[in-house]
C-alpha cells in the first residue's frame, strides 16, 4: 500500500485492481464505507468473502471502458439496507496490455470521463428520476488518474435458452424482478427490444426535463438560456469564411475513411452484412452523398443545438446494456441506470445515435417516429420545454450521414486489430464465436452493419438539401472563393454574395493573380515553419515512451540542435540564447488553452474562461502542476540510462514578461551540467516548487463554489499597454515565491486575464472565439504548433492512407517542389 495515492474525495489510498479489492481487508471497507457514510457507524465490515474479476472477452464480456469485479462482504451487523454483493470498477493497467493501453489512455487522459462518473455517482444518485445503483465508495487520485467505484450489484435474472442468437425459452418473471442483463450491441437477447427503447426514451426524457427543472444545478451549475436568434448571433454569424481548398480536403479525408468501410463491406466480412448492406451500388451511392454532405457537418452540430431548448443533462451512450429493466405489478416496464461516463449537459440529439447504434434497422424502421413523439411528449410532461416531433426527426437525421461515416473509420482502428483480415473468411455470422467474444469487432461491427442496412432506407440527401435550403440556410458556412467571401451551398459551384457577375469576374481575377503571385513565397514559409517545429523534436522522437501514461497530456521537446551544441559556450553571442545544460529539455502541454500558456496566470480561470477573485485559484490547477512534475520526472527517469541525466534535475518555469515563446514549456534542466546560460538565466528561473507554493496557498484559500465573474463582464484596458513589459519593470527578477506572487499581484493591477486576454488576441496568439492557442505561421508560436502536430499526428497514426499522404508531402516539400 506504501505505493499507493490518496483518493481526492475521501483522503483514503485506494484499490484499483481486483487482488488489491481482495488484500485491503476488511478494515478498509470498513474505513472506506464509514467515510462515505454508506455504513453505519456502529456496523463494519468482518470478511470479504470473495472477489472476481469479470471477463473482458466471450459473450458475456463486462465491456471494455475498465476493468470490473464482483465483491461479496459480510457485514458485523447483518441489515436489510446495505448490499453484500456488490460491483466494482476500476481503470486498466497502462502495462498490462496493448488494449489496456489504448483504453486508459483513450478514458483517463485524452478524455476526464472516468471523474465524471464518479462525481454523478456521488451526487446525483438522490436527484435523478430513476434508479441507478446504490453507492458505496468512489474516488480518484488526478496524479495517476487510479480510480475505483463500488457500487450495488445488479440481481439481473436468469436468461432463457440461446440458440442461434435468439432467447428461445420462456422464464415466467414476477414483478419487480430484475430482467436478463443485455450485452453491449446484443439486442438479440432482449425479449422485448421495441418496449426497452421507448423505456429508454421516456428516462431519457425525463432527465432532460429535471434539468430544465434545475434539479443538477448543484453539480452541473445553472443552465445557460439562449433563444435561436441568440445562437446565430453568437455562435454562426461569427464564423470566419473557410478556404474551398480547406473543405475539399476535409471530403477528401472523409471519402478515404468510408472506403474502408464500403472495403469491409464488399471484400473482408461480407457474410456478416445484410443484402442491402453489402450491395455495392447502394453503397457507391452512399459514400457519394456523404462525401458530398460532409463539409456541412459543423452546420448541422450547431443546428441541433440552436437553443437551449435543445440542450440538457444527458447519458452519453443510454443502450440496453447500461440499464436494467423490471416489470412492476400493473406488467408496466421500469427502468434504473448504471455507467455514467461522461455525463454532462449536451445538445441531446447526439446522444440518440449512441442509444440506438445498437438497435437493428427493422426497429427503427418502425418505431424512430414513435420514439421521437415519446421523448417530446414526456420532455415537456416532466417540466421541459415544448419542441416539435418533426423537427427532433429531422434534427436526429440530419446526423446520420456523420454517423454512417463515423462507424467506418473504427475498421481499421479495431476490427482489424482484434480480427485481422485473414480471419474473415472463417467468420459465418454475427453469432460466431470469433465476432460475438471479441469486444470491439463485436460494437463496432454491429454498428457498421445496422448503419449500412438503415441508410438504404432513407433517402438521407433528399432530407438534408430539403433542409440546407430552407431551415439550414441560415447555418450554412460561408466560403473564401479567392478571396471573396461566399456562401457554402448544398453542391455545385459557390455563387459571390451580393456582387454582380462582371464585378465578380474582375475581382476574381485580381485576387486570382494576387494569389498565384504569392502562392511560392507561403508555402516556403509553411514548409519552413513545418521543419522549425520538427527540429524541436529530433532527438527526443522516439522517446516519448519514457513518459509513460503522462504522453496523453505532455509531449517532451529538445532544444534547437545548434543550442544544444553551444551549452557550454562562453561566446556572449550564445550566451542566454544556448541550451542552460549539457542536457535541457522542455515539458509542453498538449492542451493548448490559454489558461495554461504561462505560470502568471495559473489558477486565474477555468476552462469556460470564468476568472477567479484576487488570491484565488481554480481547484485543478495545483494537480496539473504536480501531474506536469511527476511527468518530467518520469521522463528523466526512463532517459537517464540512454541520455547520462544525472538526479540533480530542475524544473523552471519563466513567467510572462520572462519568456520567450507564448505557449507552455516547463524546462528540465540538469543541474550537474550547467553552463553559462544557466548562470545568465538564473535571475527568471522559476522553480516548479515555488509555483506550487503560491497556489496551494492560493487554493487553500479558495472556497467551494467560490464565484467567478465572466471575462467578457471585465474592464477592458487600453491597448497602449504592453503587459510584458509592464510585468518586467515590476519584477526584474522572478525566480522566489515571495517574487511570483508580485508578479501576479501586479498583473492584477495592469487589468488581469481579461487585458492580456486582449493583447494575445491583437498579436494574433489568441482569436476572438476560441480559448486554444493558435498553432499558424504567423505569429509562429513553436511549442503551441509542436504539441498541435504531434497530437494531430497520434490521431492519424493507424490510418495508412493518411500517413503516405503526410509522408509525401515531406518529400515533395524537400524535393522543393512547392506548387499549388
Amino acid at each position: 500500500m506504501a505505493c499507493l495515492f490518496e483518493g481526492h474525495f475521501s483522503g483514503l489510498k485506494f484499490p484499483h485492481n481486483a487482488e488489491q479489492l481482495k488484500s485491503f481487508g476488511p478494515s478498509w471497507y470498513t474505513q472506506a464505507f464509514h467515510k462515505f457514510g454508506t455504513l453505519p457507524s456502529d456496523n463494519s465490515v468482518v470478511k470479504v468473502v470473495h472477489v472476481e474479476q469479470l471477463p473482458h472477452s466471450g459473450f458475456d464480456a463486462a465491456g471494455g471502458a475498465g476493468h470490473k469485479a464482483f465483491i461479496e462482504l459480510q457485514y458485523a451487523k447483518p441489515d436489510p439496507n446495505l448490499h453484500t454483493k456488490l460491483f466494482a470498477k476500476y481503470p486498466w493497467d497502462f502495462f498490462e496490455s496493448e488494449t489496456g493501453k489504448r483504453y486508459r489512455m483513450q478514458i483517463s487522459t485524452y478524455q476526464d470521463m472516468d471523474s465524471l462518473e464518479l462525481l454523478t455517482n456521488i451526487s446525483c444518485e438522490h436527484l435523478f428520476p430513476f434508479r441507478i445503483p446504490k453507492l458505496y465508495f468512489a474516488d480518484i487520485n488526478r496524479d495517476t488518474t487510479n480510480y475505483v467505484l463500488i457500487v450495488e450489484r445488479i440481481p439481473f435474472g436468469r436468461r432463457g435458452k440461446v440458440v442461434n442468437g435468439k432467447v428461445t425459452e420462456k422464464i415466467e418473471r414476477k414483478p419487480f424482478e430484475i430482467l436478463p442483463v443485455c450485452g453491449k450491441y446484443q439486442d438479440y437477447l432482449l425479449e422485448d427490444a421495441p418496449s426497452i427503447y421507448y423505456a429508454l426514451f421516456r428516462e431519457m426524457a425525463h432527465l432532460a426535463a429535471w434539468d430544465h427543472q434545475g434539479r443538477y444545478d448543484s453539480v452541473l451549475g445553472p443552465m445557460t438560456r439562449y433563444s435561436e436568434e441568440d445562437f446565430l448571433n453568437t455562435q454562426v454569424r461569427v464564423r470566419k469564411p473557410q478556404k474551398q481548398k480547406k473543405l475539399d480536403v476535409f471530403k477528401g479525408g472523409c471519402k478515404s475513411m468510408i472506403e474502408k468501410g464500403v472495403d469491409f463491406a464488399l471484400n473482408v466480412g461480407s457474410q456478416i452484412f445484410t443484402p442491402a448492406g453489402r450491395d455495392k451500388k447502394k453503397l457507391e451511392k452512399l459514400m457519394k452523398e456523404i462525401t458530398e454532405i460532409a463539409p456541412h457537418f459543423d452546420d448541422i452540430r450547431l443546428y441541433v443545438a440552436n437553443s437551449s431548448d435543445w440542450v440538457a443533462a444527458m447519458h452519453m451512450n443510454l443502450q440496453a446494456d447500461n440499464a436494467y429493466f423490471w416489470h412492476d405489478e400493473n406488467g408496466d416496464l421500469d427502468v434504473g441506470v448504471f455507467d455514467w461516463c461522461g455525463f454532462s449537459r449536451t445538445a441531446f440529439v447526439g446522444n440518440f445515435m449512441g442509444c440506438l447504434s445498437g438497435a437493428d434497422a427493422d426497429l427503427l424502421d418502425a418505431h424512430e417516429e414513435g420514439l421521437m413523439r415519446m421523448f417530446c411528449d414526456e420532455y415537456e410532461r416532466y417540466g421541459g420545454p415544448r419542441i416539435d416531433p418533426a423537427e427532433l426527426l429531422l434534427k436526429y437525421h440530419l446526423q446520420w450521414p456523420s454517423f454512417t461515416m463515423d462507424a467506418c473509420q473504427w475498421v481499421e482502428r479495431d476490427i482489424y486489430v482484434q480480427c485481422p483480415k485473414e480471419e474473415w473468411s472463417t467468420i459465418k455470422t454475427i453469432y460466431d464465436d470469433k465476432f460475438v467474444d471479441r469486444w470491439n469487432v463485436r460494437c463496432r461491427g454491429t454498428t457498421l452493419v445496422n448503419a449500412f442496412e438503415f441508410y438504404s432506407r432513407r433517402d438521407f440527401k433528399k432530407i438534408f438539401d430539403d433542409w440546407i435550403s430552407g431551415p439550414g440556410k441560415a447555418y450554412r458556412l460561408h466560403l473564401l472563393d479567392a478571396g471573396l467571401a461566399t456562401q457554402c451551398g448544398a453542391g455545385g459551384r459557390s455563387v459571390a454574395m451580393d456582387l454582380p457577375e462582371k464585378e465578380y469576374q474582375e475581382k476574381l481575377l485580381k485576387v486570382t493573380l494576387r494569389v498565384q503571385r504569392h502562392w511560392r513565397v507561403v508555402t516556403a514559409r509553411k514548409v519552413f515553419a513545418d521543419q522549425a517545429a520538427a527540429s524541436y523534436t529530433g532527438s527526443t522522437a522516439n522517446k516519448q515512451s519514457f513518459l509513460l501514461h503522462w504522453q496523453a497530456k505532455y509531449l517532451i521537446a529538445n532544444n534547437l540542435p545548434t543550442n544544444d551544441a553551444h551549452w557550454d559556450s562562453d561566446d556572449p553571442s550564445w550566451v542566454g540564447k544556448a541550451s542552460m545544460s549539457k542536457r535541457h529539455r522542455f515539458l509542453i502541454r498538449r492542451n493548448l488553452h490559454w489558461r495554461w500558456f504561462n505560470a502568471l496566470v495559473f489558477g486565474m480561470l477555468d476552462d469556460q474562461e470564468r476568472v477567479f477573485p484576487a488570491g484565488k485559484c481554480c481547484p485543478d490547477t495545483v494537480s496539473e502542476i504536480k501531474m506536469m512534475k511527476e511527468a518530467a520526472l518520469t521522463w528523466v527517469e526512463g532517459a537517464r540510462e540512454s541520455e547520462g541525466w544525472s538526479h540533480n534535475i530542475g524544473l523552471f518555469f519563466h513567467v510572462y514578461g520572462h519568456n520567450s515563446v507564448n505557449s507552455l514549456h516547463l524546462h528540465v534542466v540538469d543541474l550537474d551540467f550547467t553552463g553559462p546560460s544557466f548562470e545568465s538565466q538564473k535571475f527568471k528561473n522559476l522553480p516548479i516548487d515555488a509555483v506550487l507554493q503560491v497556489l496551494e496557498q492560493e487554493a487553500a484559500a479558495t472556497p467551494e463554489g467560490c464565484e467567478r465573474s465572466l471575462l467578457s463582464s471585465l474592464p477592458a484596458i487600453e491597448d497602449t499597454i504592453d503587459l510584458k513589459q509592464e510585468t518586467v519593470k515590476a519584477t526584474p527578477i522572478l525566480n522566489t515565491a515571495d517574487l511570483y506572487r508580485k508578479a501576479r499581484l501586479k498583473f492584477l493591477e495592469l487589468g488581469g486575464v481579461r487585458a492580456l486576454r486582449d493583447q494575445l488576441t491583437r498579436q494574433g496568439f489568441l482569436k476572438a472565439h476560441s480559448p486554444k492557442l493558435t498553432t499558424n505561421n504567423k505569429p509562429f508560436n513553436v511549442f503551441a504548433r509542436l504539441a498541435y502536430q504531434d497530437t494531430v499526428g497520434r490521431c492519424l497514426y493507424t490510418s495508412d492512407t493518411s500517413l503516405n499522404k503526410i509522408a509525401n508531402s515531406r518529400r515533395a516539400s524537400q524535393r522543393g517542389d512547392l506548387s499549388p
